[in-house]
């Protein structure tokens, strides 16, 4: 078992991506740096294409997402590439098997057929974890927030995080894509999820029919009865339509957000300890 999981660790190694590490300083500086511009875009968006005109820019709970969205830079992002290289490491050490052909396209296909499977991933995991009871016991804090914005796409647990990455990391692993497609999609998957969450009133017109738009992820965090466990995909609404969750009116919009009868914990280390509460 022992050379088993040195020669995983060695072919992990050769097929991932070389990242050079950084100075503890240069990395704070970049996430401060990188905090400060998409932060500022944004709050820009916010102000001049408002969905809720009265929303004011620090919110009540707009404090206690900041600290969710540094931990996830120091902590929770440590974390799920910690759990993914075991899983990954496991995975070749037991020689599952894995897929050799769909490596061999061009990088630019396999980025477009990676996007699509890792949408239709995400659109699972993320219909698990409201179908599941204690997979909704984690994510429902990311639905804790009665106030969208920017920020508020910070609030998620770790744990979810972990899981989010497990289930589409894993699928694409075993059909043998190449770990250098990221270049392509890279920034789409770490900006997008959070630009969706913005208190903007774009919804696309048609094209939002294709495309999921901050119009319709905000049915996803609705309140309202009849749009509860909704609009689960985070890019290609497709898969909502296919599987009958998709709620996207022409008119109207959500009346409420956050938890419909339950009081989420107010400090940062309660919130975490929440799914584990009885």
């Amino acid at each position: 078992m022992r050379g088993a999981i040195v020669q995983a660790l060695a072919e992990l190694q050769r097929t991932a991506p070389a990242s050079p590490a950084q100075p503890l300083s240069k990395t704070i500086l970049g996430i401060l740096a990188g905090t400060a511009l998409v932060g500022g875009l944004f709050f820009l968006l916010e102000r001049l294409f408002p969905e809720q005109p009265e929303q004011p820019a620090i919110r009540e709970g707009s404090r206690l997402d900041v600290v969710y969205w540094f931990f996830d830079f120091f902590v929770a992002r440590r974390l799920v590439a910690a759990v993914s290289a075991i899983v990954l490491i496991a995975v070749i050490a037991f020689r599952m098997p894995r897929l050799a052909l769909l490596a061999r396209q061009p990088l630019g296909v396999q980025a477009l057929e990676a996007l699509l499977v890792a949408d239709f991933c995400g659109y699972w995991s993320h219909r698990l974890m409201h179908q599941i009871p204690f997979l909704w016991r984690i994510h429902r804090l990311h639905h804790s927030s009665e106030r969208l914005d920017w920020l508020a796409a910070a609030r998620v647990h770790p744990f979810e995080s972990v899981w989010n990455k497990l289930v589409s990391l894993l699928p694409l692993f075993l059909l043998g894509f190449s770990p250098r497609i990221t270049v392509f999609f890279g920034p789409l998957i770490g900006l997008y999820p959070i630009f969706i969450h913005c208190n903007v009133r774009w919804g696309y017109g048609w094209i939002g029919y294709l495309i999921a738009s901050p119009a319709f992820h905000r049915w996803h965090h609705s309140a309202d009865e009849h749009a509860l466990n909704k609009n689960f995909s985070g890019l290609l609404p497709l898969f909502d339509f296919v599987f009958g969750t998709a709620h996207f009116p022409r008119h109207g919009k959500p009346a409420r957000y956050g938890l419909a009868g339950e009081r989420t914990p107010v400090t940062f280390w309660k919130q975490l300890s929440w799914p584990f509460q009885a």
